[in-house]
Parts: C-alpha cells; sequence; structure tokens
C-alpha cells in the first residue's frame, strides 16, 4: 500500500489466542511511530511484544510501532 512515507504491507491473523501483525515495507517511519487502531472492542491487551520485545506503548485505543518489519504479537 503506498503512503507518502514508502510503501508498507500488513497482515493481520488470529493464532492460539492471541493476533499476529505482521508489518513490512521499505517505509520511512514517522516522527510519532505508527499507531496501530485496536481492533478488539477497544479492550486493553494484557501483553504486546513487537519483534519479540516486550512493550508498554499501547493503550485500549491503539498500539505504538516504531520499526519496520515488525511482527507484532496482542495477547488479550
Amino acid at each position: 500500500m503506498p503512503t507518502k512515507f514508502g510503501e508498507i504491507s500488513y497482515s493481520v491473523k488470529k493464532e492460539n489466542g492471541k493476533y499476529l501483525f505482521n508489518i513490512s515495507g521499505n517505509v520511512e517511519i514517522p516522527s510519532k511511530g505508527i499507531w496501530i487502531k485496536n481492533f478488539n472492542d477497544s479492550q486493553t491487551p494484557k501483553k504486546v511484544l513487537i519483534n519479540g520485545n516486550l512493550q508498554s506503548n499501547f493503550t485500549s485505543d491503539k498500539i505504538l510501532v516504531n520499526t519496520v518489519p515488525a511482527l507484532i504479537e496482542i495477547f488479550y
């Protein structure tokens, strides 16, 4: 998908009780990062991992991503 920051691709799937959100592409990360809107009825995730690293930059509304490629694991 073309954006003003470059080409970006993503996929989402549910697997083993968690969501896997994969982001890839040739994209310059915006200064405020990439925000993923929470799509699980605004329920706050219990845990979020990005590329295997535990994250704290998320709310019931959105998850902050500062790197691409990124494999985001979202646990509810």
